[in-house]
């Protein structure tokens, strides 16, 4: 998730939708609410007909990337079919707007995963093995925060962004107070809320780590 490409940076998939936040008119009802069930829908057809191109892209990106470790073509499998079926479920299965809302930011979250396993594969894997200084060869990439001072370290000496965590005491240096840095991602709130669906069956609305 660390090496997940910002959006203006020449890593990341150059597609606008996997940056949009999506809002409640971007969902179109295909039935109405009877008898007290909730009104289902689906996403926009252009959204979903971009979003789905913007998956395909990234999937097939990764595929090009050489996995030599076990883990790595695992984890690559592993989004792949994640991402598959949340495109697939948006296409075939309408759904509550908030569902359908949550899905599709779940879709971007799941290409931006895969690229930024390619990122690391491509970018820090050879950084890895070459065990050298690469501070001033900053990536374009969102970066980490940790307390683990060796952690912490070993990101900054990979040229990845990280974020120092300290609490605050009367052992710790302060150089200089500088202003907070705006945040790499977007902060504007999501409408409908996206809440983590610890046992959604299909797992459509769960984090990956929280798949079945």
């Amino acid at each position: 998730v660390a090496c997940v490409p910002l959006g203006n940076s020449p890593l990341a998939p150059a597609h606008s939708i996997l940056w949009r936040t999506f809002g409640t008119r971007d969902w179109k009802e295909v039935r109405a609410s009877v008898w007290g069930t909730a009104a289902i829908g689906k996403l926009n057809e252009a959204l979903l007909q971009e979003l789905g191109v913007a998956a395909e892209v990234v999937i097939h990106n990764a595929l090009r990337v050489k996995m030599e470790w076990k883990d790595s073509r695992q984890k690559s499998k592993f989004l792949t079919l994640c991402l598959r079926h949340c495109v697939d479920r948006l296409r075939l299965i309408p759904a509550p707007r908030g569902v359908v809302i949550a899905l599709a930011a779940h879709v971007q979250r799941l290409c931006l995963e895969l690229a930024g396993l390619q990122v690391y594969l491509t970018k820090v894997v050879p950084r890895l093995m070459a065990s050298g200084d690469f501070r001033q060869d900053v990536l374009d990439v969102v970066g980490a925060y940790t307390p683990d001072p060796s952690t912490a370290q070993r990101l900054h000496y990979l040229g990845i962004p990280v974020w120092f965590q300290r609490l605050k005491s009367s052992g710790v240096a302060i150089w200089s107070v500088v202003h907070h840095r705006i945040p790499p991602f977007s902060t504007t709130p999501s409408y409908p809320k996206l809440l983590l669906a610890k046992r959604d069956l299909s797992g459509a609305l769960n984090t990956p780590g929280e798949w079945l």
